[in-house]
């Protein structure tokens, strides 16, 4: 979704595709083709207090390649490229077609529109079309209300727009009247409600957030509110979109043509439920995060499949029926994911085109995964943390890994060896602990340095570890080597390489089956 916004104006543009249209050309004779293009300007659509629809189409493009294309309007008769209040380009797609939809409209004014293309010969005009924007009521400042009273007193003012923000809450049980509200410049808040079961009545609601300070909307500790449905005409939200502990919700139907979020997070949580997140399938951009926790009977998330950016975190964790995460395809880059806790999670394929992570990567407490093939393709991320995984046999998928500014902890995982890790060379931390299927470190092969002030190598109660092989490479640690409680471990020898450059950092061993010194690996090892 693009969006372009100017003094008067914020447009958001789309294509329109009518796959039945043809492009017609109304001289049969291209000998007697005109030099300057055809186009129409179409009649608009979708008016509505906040935004209208405006469409063209190109019938020729003259006797040259087109330049560009697109719409002027003013609020004085024929505007031209010259003479506007603004112009919209927008190229047309393969059928001739375009089309703009224009939101914000400053209420009470005449507008004079008209298609415009360009060629190498020149500027043609469509015909003039015009429209005035229909007029508002505003609501001066933000209002709460927590009666039903205070609704139909309210609803008997005919606001179409609050110049503030909306909190709704107590013991209203129908928004019927506000049927006429189509514009909340701040926030939208529905909280604390025990009767209200839907929010029919705010079925105008064309945009929330709409002065732009992302205030977005809140729904929470709602009892009864059994769907979202009367939201279906709002297209955006500024800031974030909050759901949580609204237990007799089972899907976020009514959010069903927001394409962007911005500036603020995606929160869903403690929907007792809960069952999927369809209603979410056009949104394309997230500039936020995603917080999904506590949702026990929650299954789907493929609702995201839309979504291509993310600018911050996703979190989900504490859903015990989610099996999968598919979704997430679209993504590419992450500030950070954070999957925990989710007690049936085995697939995590959807976050298969996922390269780079900013800051780091926390997995723990998902009993049923049995492997990390879904992260194959992650070049890029400072640290990852893997806790509390008995289920996870393989570190398959981490093969792209190659340095961990901050470093890297297994632990408590059903891995048998470190296969996957085979091409990461330099991590801070390397932390190997309660991984009682462990034998050896093999995977760890091209592992050569914990660089940095504070970096440490820790090996510790992994019951079935017998011996280091995998880290014959290691060269250099900057700070402290730590081994300790491994009862079968005897078998240090693949530290020999590091004790031969006469290393003599902290090397602190206890616990295990032989306890060598550096200087007695370096003699003794062959």
């Amino acid at each position: 979704m693009k969006q372009l916004i100017t003094s008067l104006f914020c447009v958001v543009i789309l294509f329109s595709c009518n796959k039945d249209s043809v492009i017609d050309n109304p001289d049969p004779n291209p000998d007697t083709k005109t030099e300057l293009p055809t186009i129409i300007t179409d009649p608009y659509s979708d008016f509505t207090r906040f935004s209208i629809t405006v469409n063209g189409t190109l019938k020729d493009s003259g006797s040259s390649k087109i330049i560009e294309t697109g719409f002027v309007v003013d609020t004085f008769a024929a505007p031209t490229l010259e003479k506007n209040l603004n112009i919209l380009v927008r190229p047309t797609d393969s059928y001739g077609k375009m089309q703009v939809i224009i939101t914000n409209i400053p209420a009470g004014k005449k507008y004079y529109l008209r298609a415009y293309a360009r060629n190498n010969k020149g500027v043609a005009y469509g015909n003039e079309i015009t429209f005035s924007s229909l007029a508002e009521k505003v609501y001066f400042g933000s209002i709460t209300l927590s009666t039903q009273q205070e609704v139909i007193e309210f609803g008997r003012g005919h606001y179409t727009t609050i110049n503030g923000s909306l909190f709704l809450t107590g013991s209203i049980t129908d928004l019927a009247p506000l049927k006429d509200l189509a514009i909340i410049d701040y926030a939208l808040e529905v909280t604390n409600t025990n009767q209200l079961t839907t929010l029919n009545g705010m079925d105008s609601i064309m945009a929330v957030g709409a002065a732009g300070f992302f205030h977005g909307m809140r729904f929470e500790n709602n009892t009864a509110l059994k769907e979202l449905n009367a939201l279906k005409n709002l297209t955006s939200n500024n800031g974030p979109l909050i759901i949580v502990n609204n237990d007799e919700l089972t899907d976020l139907s009514g959010f069903d043509n927001i394409t962007y979020n911005s500036f603020g997070n995606i929160d869903i949580q403690l929907c007792e439920k809960l069952t999927s997140l369809h209603g979410l399938e056009k949104l394309n951009w997230l500039d936020g995060g995603i917080l999904i926790s506590d949702n026990p009977n929650l299954t789907d998330i493929s609702a995201f499949g839309n979504l291509s950016v993310v600018t911050w975190n996703i979190r989900i964790y504490g859903n015990p029926a989610l099996p999968d995460l598919h979704g997430f395809e679209g993504l590419h880059k992450l500030d950070g994911l954070e999957i925990s806790g989710n007690a049936v999670l085995a697939d995590i394929s959807g976050l298969i085109n996922i390269d780079s992570v900013d800051n780091g990567i926390l997995l723990t407490g998902n009993e049923a995964l049995r492997d990390l093939t879904g992260l194959k393709n992650l070049k890029e991320t400072p640290d990852i943390v893997i806790r509390e995984s008995p289920g996870l046999y393989s570190l398959n998928g981490l093969q792209n890994i190659k340095k961990l500014s901050r470093g890297i902890t297994i632990a408590n995982t059903g891995v048998t060896s470190l296969a996957g890790l085979e091409n990461l060379a330099q991590a801070s931390r390397l932390e190997i602990i309660f991984n009682e299927k462990l034998k050896n470190l093999q995977g760890l092969n091209g592992f050569t340095s914990a660089p940095g002030y504070g970096s440490t190598v820790i090996v510790s109660r992994n019951d079935q570890l017998e011996s280091l092989d995998g880290l014959e490479k290691l060269k250099n640690v900057d700070g402290q080597i730590y081994m300790g409680f491994n009862p079968l471990l005897n078998n240090f020898c693949a530290l020999k390489t590091l004790a031969l450059t006469g290393w003599n950092g902290a090397f602190i061993l206890e616990g295990n089956n032989t306890n060598p010194g550096i200087q007695e690996i370096a003699n003794n090892c062959q």
